[in-house]
């Protein structure tokens, strides 16, 4: 009897895990939404036949309008509403094996009812066999629009930069008929690699700010008396440098800048005198968001992330303000952003997201005053289904703010301490945050408390914090991760004998090096993706590839072969306890397989235990929703038999 319960409960057990592996690895049916300038139409990214598609509803009932699709191995990337009837398109595109498409730069338009379909910019324009109209030239460029010209209905400005193996060569403005395809000669170019341009609201050129060689931003001004580039004084740029508005009215410049504080603030400056006035910054935080009216004539409100998303507005009197603030009423304790607006500002679309909401988008028609949810993605996952995540805040040993994140286990078994996963986040120059993670979810749903840290070096938290980071990969940023790990043990009751690490990219490099430098405090490591040779990392990948690369890495891991062997996990693996699952993509760019294999062939040279999940098709992560499947299913099994819920 003893026996037949035993096989029971491992059978419903095993049933679990498989369940959720399946709910949280499903991919988002919906991508974006967003409403026609007119407010009549609303165009939808959708997944159909595992491939993105576009549709167009009717904003008033909702009726399917047209839609279009590409064949195989092409589909619909990003998507930009260029008129009131039409809309283009960036062309995503599957090349060999890989499974996750890639933007190459092709710009293809459609009308709102699926008519009028044509390739429109790109490399392959005279191999269409599709096009109908004479003019048209191939463009061995990235494409992709930055301003519909209003004055000229059938126009829109576009940035084009002539491919190259990084993407270094400076980017062309043209005008691109969005009817015809025919493209302008180049109106400028700009002075700087990998430049974003600023307009007014007629479409002229303000500002071309981008990276130079030395990973330098740099930024410059239209003069509109010389109609030349002139540069931005260095003492307004640091590491963030972004100019985000215009006031034609006085010439003023707005920007996100920490040339004058430590974290982003917002600024306005005028650019001939290069004085400037500081309008807004909290010293916690850097700036997540500008918000602006309809019509980009109006500063709204700035969203910050400390522990969670944060408005603070700067207009309060402006009638789109007071839709948002009702917004952030309705939806208390959420993200709310606002994805498009019509011309007039009377409808808009809303995304809401928080850490038990999936992303979830909705009409709000302001003359109506009626909000009607649109689109739910993973609708089958319910809210009350998931822990909440609260956040915390620790100090580390040498003085630095470290704010991290726990999500408690959504079951716990016979009120015993429920086991742990620290889940690292990647870059390491990205973030957490407390918005929904399906990893995080997942591993609360099967049973595990879950740490999320914003280490040294995360984004987010003012630049003394992000360069904290630099050259201390193997150590300092490690040393933080335990610290709060510990310190979130403490506070939450975990049993720090019951505690597993695990992440992706830098997560997976942090999950191997922090088993190797604290060999004690981790039960098992999972990590997909990983770097694990730095001086590799400095020779093969797209990173050394960039303009600007070397020198970013010269910064974020130093020079010093010593220290860059030190901190490489093949060159270490000897000193690691804890059972390894190594999962790796073969197509992966960023963090190259070569990685994985090195670090495969040390560990059995140590003989040390590892259990594998290596991917042909798959790049850095995994996109195909089967691959994702079968890796959750992998990482479940994983942690139940090195550190299992009790």
């Amino acid at each position: 009897m003893k026996l037949l319960l035993a096989l029971v409960t491992f059978f419903i057990s095993q049933f679990c895990l498989a369940n959720l592996a399946y709910q949280f690895a499903q991919p988002y049916q919906y991508r974006d939404a967003k409403i026609s300038p007119d407010g009549q139409k609303i165009a939808l990214l959708t997944l159909s036949e595992g491939r993105q598609a576009l549709v167009f509803l009717a904003s008033d009932s909702f009726k399917l309008l047209g839609g279009t699709n590409f064949k195989a191995p092409k589909e619909v990337g990003q998507f930009y509403w260029a008129s009131d009837e039409r809309v283009l398109i960036s062309v995503a595109q599957k090349r060999g094996w890989e499974e996750k498409p890639s933007n190459y730069g092709e710009i293809y338009g459609v009308n709102f009812d699926g008519s009028k379909g044509e390739l429109l910019f790109g490399y392959s324009i005279n191999r269409s066999s599709a096009s109908r109209f004479k003019g048209k030239e191939a463009s061995r460029a990235w494409g992709v629009p930055i301003h519909r010209l209003s004055h000229l209905h059938d126009q829109v400005l576009i940035k084009s930069t002539p491919m190259s193996d990084g993407g270094e060569r400076p980017a062309e403005i043209k005008q691109l008929n969005i009817l015809s395809g025919v493209l302008s000669k180049p109106l400028l170019v700009s002075p700087i690699s990998y430049a974003d341009f600023l307009t007014d609201k007629s479409g002229n050129i303000i500002t071309a700010t981008g990276i130079n060689d030395s990973a330098d931003i740099k930024s410059f001004w239209r003069n509109p008396t010389t109609n030349s580039w002139q540069a931005i004084d260095n003492s307004l740029i640091v590491s963030i440098f972004k100019p985000i508005y215009f006031d034609q009215s006085n010439n003023k410049i707005y920007a996100l800048s920490n040339s004058l504080t430590d974290t982003t603030s917002l600024i306005s400056f005028l650019p001939e005198s290069n004085e400037a006035k500081i309008l807004f910054n909290d010293p916690r935080a850097d700036i997540d968001e500008v918000i602006f009216a309809s019509d980009n004539n109006e500063l709204l409100a700035i969203k910050i992330n400390v522990d969670k998303p944060t408005i603070h507005f700067l207009n309060t009197d402006h009638a789109e303000a007071r839709v948002l603030q009702s917004m952030y009423s309705v939806f208390p304790g959420k993200d709310v952003s606002i994805t498009s607006s019509t011309k007039d500002g009377s409808r808009l679309i809303v995304l809401v997201k928080s850490d038990v909401d999936t992303p979830t988008y909705y009409l709000f028609d302001k003359d109506k005053g009626s909000l009607v949810q649109l689109f739910k993605n993973l609708a089958d996952i319910e809210s009350k289904q998931l822990s909440p995540t609260q956040s915390f805040v620790t100090t580390s040993n040498d003085g630095l703010t470290l704010n991290g994140y726990f999500t408690a286990a959504k079951y716990e078994q016979n009120n015993s301490t429920s086991p742990a996963v620290v889940l690292v986040h990647g870059g390491p120059r990205a973030r957490d945050n407390a918005n929904f993670n399906r990893i995080t979810h997942l591993l609360s749903q099967a049973g595990y408390g879950v740490i999320q840290v914003n280490f040294r070096g995360s984004e987010g938290f003012g630049q003394q914090f992000l360069s904290a980071g630099n050259r201390h990969w193997g150590n300092k940023i490690q040393q933080d991760i335990l610290e709060a790990t510990q310190y979130a043990q403490s506070i939450f009751h975990l049993d720090p004998n019951k505690t597993c690490i695990m992440g992706a990219s830098f997560g997976a490099y942090s999950s191997i090096q922090s088993s190797i430098i604290y060999p004690e405090h981790y039960r098992c490591a999972i990590a997909n993706a990983g770097i694990y040779d730095l001086e590799l990392l400095k020779q093969e990948g797209d990173v050394p590839q960039l303009g600007f690369g070397k020198a970013y890495l010269a910064e974020a891991v130093g020079n010093d072969a010593s220290q860059l062997r030190m901190f490489s996990p093949i060159f270490n693996v000897d000193k690691i306890k804890a059972p390894l699952l190594i999962a790796h993509g073969k197509q992966d760019k960023r963090a190259p397989y070569e990685h994985a294999e090195k670090l495969l062939k040390a560990l059995k040279r140590s003989n040390k235990k590892v259990t594998t999940f290596i991917q042909e098709s798959e790049g850095h992560g995994f996109y195909n929703p089967e691959i994702r499947e079968a890796y959750f299913s992998k990482v479940l099994a994983f942690l139940k038999r090195h550190n299992p819920v009790e």
